[in-house]
């Protein structure tokens, strides 16, 4: 079997700017070891071993033979293919699966996003939650914290207000990657009311069963929001309906505008229907300094 080596940055390294985390988090791959071994899972990254060379940690990781979500999305662009409803409820519950038990652990990951969702060939394709530099484990008595950190893309309305959060947030970031792994674009649907969410969605599906999923996710209150043990009951519920059924999500379909001295055969093209105002729309702040 293959894997991958992860070694700790040095301390003089550029930090990675795609994602915001206080100084108390960076390179904070002891932490991350700690989470992967508490995390043991069928969809959970696995770890095979860990030590230090020259002063760095070093965690022997499985290797993705299949990359990443992410990776899966741009293949589909590039050819012009949406993913099959059935694959997508496959990879939802994988992940809202993973969710679930590293709750029931209390623990929070943080940075759920397409890029640290991996995937792994076998006789039926697994998916597989990654990358634990952001997460953190909750005490029994406080569940609730305020670090400003994650991917802009996916980070939660609580996280993006300043508000305290907790496991709720990795819901919300669930629930963009559902959109992307839908529509292929990236939303992270803060300013939009569900109802027009939902009616955005419909021109990228024609899957009642997404959009039920997402109208039962979209809960900018995180008090609202399900917690990841419901949504991975209403998945497999969902999943269970697709399991005999080949569909795919609707490519909405244009006929190009051809001028009066082109007067041959129209043709239908294939597009991607940009979504307007699901554009992200989130404050630029830096990082705050706030205690873990």
């Amino acid at each position: 079997q293959w894997s991958v080596i992860k070694l700790q940055k040095s301390k003089n390294s550029q930090e990675n700017l795609n994602s915001l985390q206080d100084s108390t988090d960076n390179d904070n791959i002891d932490h991350e070891v700690s989470i992967l071994h508490a995390g043991k899972h069928p969809h959970i990254l696995d770890i095979f071993a860990n030590g230090i060379l020259g002063g760095r940690t070093w965690v022997q990781l499985e290797f993705a033979d299949e990359g990443t979500l992410a990776d899966k999305i741009d293949a589909h662009v590039s050819s012009s293919k949406f993913i099959p409803t059935r694959e997508l409820f496959t990879c939802w519950s994988h992940i809202f699966s993973a969710l679930t038990h590293l709750h029931e652990l209390h623990i929070i990951h943080r940075d759920v996003k397409c890029e640290n969702i991996f995937i792994f060939s076998s006789k039926d394709i697994i998916y597989k939650l990654g990358d634990f530099n952001l997460s953190r484990s909750f005490s029994q008595s406080n569940k609730y914290t305020t670090t400003y950190c994650g991917t802009m893309s996916c980070m939660a309305p609580e996280i993006i207000g300043n508000d305290p959060y907790s496991y709720s947030a990795d819901v919300w970031s669930a629930l963009c990657v559902i959109i992307s792994s839908t529509t292929f674009m990236k939303c992270n649907p803060v300013h939009i009311p569900t109802s027009a969410l939902c009616e955005k969605i419909k021109t990228h599906t024609d899957s009642t069963d997404i959009i039920t999923l997402i109208e039962y996710l979209h809960k900018i209150n995180h008090l609202e929001r399900p917690s990841s043990k419901k949504a991975l009951e209403l998945i497999l519920q969902l999943k269970e309906k697709h399991r005999n059924i080949e569909t795919y999500p609707l490519l909405p379909e244009i006929t190009p505008h051809v001028s009066p001295s082109n007067t041959k055969k129209k043709r239908n093209i294939i597009i991607r229907t940009p979504l307007d105002e699901m554009s992200i729309r989130l404050p630029t702040r830096p990082a705050s300094s706030g205690v873990l």
